[in-house]
């Protein structure tokens, strides 16, 4: 013990304690994202809009369409996703603040199948907007599987690589494969 306040009482094997302490906490962190990213999606993109207008059975003034392809061994049975909405100025729709969508699907998609979701975002507008209606990142974070387990995307890195428009618009990254 008394070594011990010997060595703490010289603030270069403190300086030396504090750097592997920390050099230990990033190699844990490193390990633990690296797991984290060892789990692929069972889904794959295939497409997503904004839709302005009606569309029978789905919505009559806003809706979301997105399609995803289950390339996962097993069922999906739950899908989460979120996505930010503004207006092509850059206006938070359908308020300021209030712009965030959070989105759960239920349903059942077998493996090497095809599921396209239409949803409807009416209940949160009063009027139709006049501008182009973007969607910016539009994610998937969770998908739920038939054996009970769940796919999670806790970093935000599965993202779909291109801004939602109802019309015209501007790809931000490579599509997906």
């Amino acid at each position: 013990m008394r070594l011990w306040f010997q060595i703490m009482k010289n603030p270069l094997p403190r300086t030396v304690a504090a750097v592997l302490f920390a050099g230990a906490a990033l190699v844990g962190l490193a390990v633990e994202g690296c797991r984290l990213l060892e789990r692929e999606p069972p889904f794959r993109y295939l497409s997503a809009t904004l839709v302005k207008g009606e569309e029978p059975g789905c919505h009559s003034a806003v809706g979301l369409h997105y399609s995803i392809r289950n390339v996962g061994e097993q069922y999906i049975t739950g899908v989460y996703a979120s996505f930010d909405l503004y207006d092509s100025e850059g206006t938070q729709l359908p308020n300021p603040g209030g712009n965030h969508f959070d989105l759960s699907f239920n349903g059942s998609v077998a493996p090497d199948s095809t599921w396209t979701v239409c949803t409807s975002l009416d209940s949160s507008f009063f009027f139709l907007p006049e501008r182009v209606l973007v969607g910016e990142r539009f994610r998937i974070y969770r998908v739920d599987l038939a054996d009970g387990s769940a796919w999670t995307d806790p970093l935000g890195l599965y993202f779909y690589p291109y801004r939602l428009t109802s019309g015209g618009g501007e790809t931000v990254a490579e599509a997906p494969q």
